[in-house]
Formats: C-alpha cells, structure tokens, sequence
C-alpha cells in the first residue's frame, strides 16, 4: 500500500469493522508496532483489545519473548496490553514500590 493509499484511507475514514477485520491476521510484533505508532484513539483501542486476546492464546515462551521485545523499545501502551496476562501466569509482579519485575 502507498503513501496516497494510505492518505485516502485517513480521508475517507475506517471504519472499526474494517479495522478490526484489516489486523485480525495480523503478526503480534506487525500490531505492536502499529498501536505504538497510532494517535488514533478507535485504532489504539482495536489494537489493544486483539493484542490482549492474542496473548491470552500464546504459550508462555511465546509471550516472554515478545514482552521482551517490546518492553524496552515502546511506549507502555504496547507493554501494557501484555501486563494482565503476564500478571496472571505469575510471569511478572509488582513490588512494593510500584516497580514491574519478572518473574523468569
């Protein structure tokens, strides 16, 4: 897709089906990227909620390494859509101070 692809597709506006549709298929790490470059408050939340379901489905080994990825390289938008999952196979904690350590 090119430059002015992408600039009709701003102008004419997507809607969520769409979007939700366009990156269902989508690799995790093509996603990441995506929501941490996204000012768009509908694509960041559609982004969110696939990345979200899609690391529910990922095995552990899967999930560790994309956490680690993109914990240092993007915004905690990104990270943040992997916590509860983390969180929730005790993959990560929070200590006392607030402070996300991993448990790995």
């Amino acid at each position: 897709m090119g430059f002015f692809d992408k600039l009709k597709k701003q102008v004419a506006g997507e809607s969520p089906a769409q979007m939700v549709q366009e990156y269902r298929n989508l690799p995790v790490e093509t996603l990441c990227h995506k929501l941490n470059d996204s000012k768009n408050p509908t694509q960041v939340e559609i982004l969110s909620n696939i990345i979200k379901n899609k690391a529910e489905d990922m095995a552990d080994d899967e999930l560790k390494k994309i956490f680690d990825k993109v914990y240092l390289v993007t915004n905690p938008d990104v990270y943040g859509c992997f916590m509860p999952e983390m969180q929730k196979r005790n993959l990560i904690f929070k200590d006392a101070e607030g402070k996300t350590h991993k448990n790995y």
